[in-house]
């Protein structure tokens, strides 16, 4: 099984993992207005991705473009990456190719 198959109850139980709800996990972080380029360029996506999207269209039209406007906003101390083999440790379940992956980057 690859990173897809995996779902929030199966890492819990294949990893002993603990899971931590907390509502106000961001409540301290103040709101950051989007860029009028990212404005302008959901404005134009988003109609691309209702209904009939799919989750690559969702990926690359939408995800992508907020990831990029946040190491923007980070002054580029985050690596944004898309679409690359992550492969760990394949008898754990730990590979395969990565939609997303945000790292702390200097």
């Amino acid at each position: 099984m690859s990173y897809e198959g995996f779902t929030l109850e199966l890492l819990v139980q294949r990893f002993g993992l603990s899971f931590v709800q907390h509502k106000d996990l961001f409540s301290s972080i103040a709101p950051h207005a989007a860029s009028q380029l990212l404005q302008a360029v959901l404005k134009r996506n988003l109609p691309l991705v209702f209904g009939k999207g799919t989750e690559k269209a969702r990926s690359e039209l939408i995800i992508a473009q907020v990831l990029v406007e946040l190491r923007e906003i980070l002054e580029q101390r985050i690596a944004v990456f898309s679409g690359i083999a992550f492969n760990v440790d394949k008898k754990l379940g730990l590979h395969g190719i990565l939609v997303f992956m945000v790292s702390r980057s200097d």
